[in-house]
């Protein structure tokens, strides 16, 4: 009976340090999240991976630049390009030269292609969060950090981060959904530009005259 209640109590302890924001997850957090404010603007590649664990053909795999300047982005993914102003958002097709400008959605489940910015600093609302495990992958050492959210109703139950402790960057970061989808971003070739003029981040129709406008603004 003694064994049983301790590990009753073991488990209420873990259970409780786990509802709260781990200090030495803060930490790490806090170092990613002030390095990318210490520029005007962030470029780097990555690779965005979607599968599901129900169905093995329902995969996405696309490979991609990203350059951030406070809530403005532009995405180019090759077949198509997303510009935010931190307004609207703007996705352009150069095959069939069409463009859909939407309102950003409210919604964290696809936080990345959504408002990517929001990767170095979401943990700051809403979140509990613990450092897992410092690892090794080749050259480099890593911490692993998992975070929950707050809110049930995600249709997420986990969000993994791996950041690189000695450049304080997000190295990965794999989304667990409910449904058994997952989404993984691996990032890499940190650019911090100490300038980057804002007409990148949107697209002019009127300067473009033959492309077709789908405006799906208000739907």
């Amino acid at each position: 009976m003694k064994r049983f209640l301790s590990l009753i109590y073991i488990a209420t302890i873990a259970a409780s340090t786990f509802a709260q924001k781990d200090p030495a997850a803060q930490v790490y957090l806090d170092k990613v999240s002030e390095k990318s404010k210490s520029s005007t603007a962030i470029e780097f590649n990555f690779t965005y991976e979607a599968e599901s664990v129900e169905d093995k053909n329902l995969s996405i795999n696309q490979k991609g630049t990203a350059i951030l300047k406070g809530d403005k982005y532009f995405i180019d993914l090759g077949e198509s390009q997303i510009f935010s102003d931190g307004e609207y958002i703007y996705n352009f097709i150069p095959d069939v030269n069409e463009i859909t400008i939407s309102e950003p959605e409210g919604e964290y489940d696809e936080f990345f292609l959504n408002n990517p910015s929001q990767i170095f600093s979401f943990y700051k609302e809403d979140f509990k969060y613990r450092l897992i495990e410092e690892f090794t992958n080749g050259n480099k050492t890593f911490v692993q950090i998992d975070l929950h959210p707050n809110e049930l109703e995600r249709t997420y139950y986990r969000i993994r981060l791996h950041i690189d402790i000695k450049t304080n960057e997000i190295a990965q970061a794999k989304i667990f959904e409910k449904q058994g989808g997952r989404f993984t971003i691996t990032i890499s070739d940190y650019k911090y530009l100490d300038s980057y003029p804002d007409s990148k981040f949107t697209f002019d129709p009127s300067k473009n005259p033959k492309v077709e406008v789908i405006d799906m603004r208000g739907l």
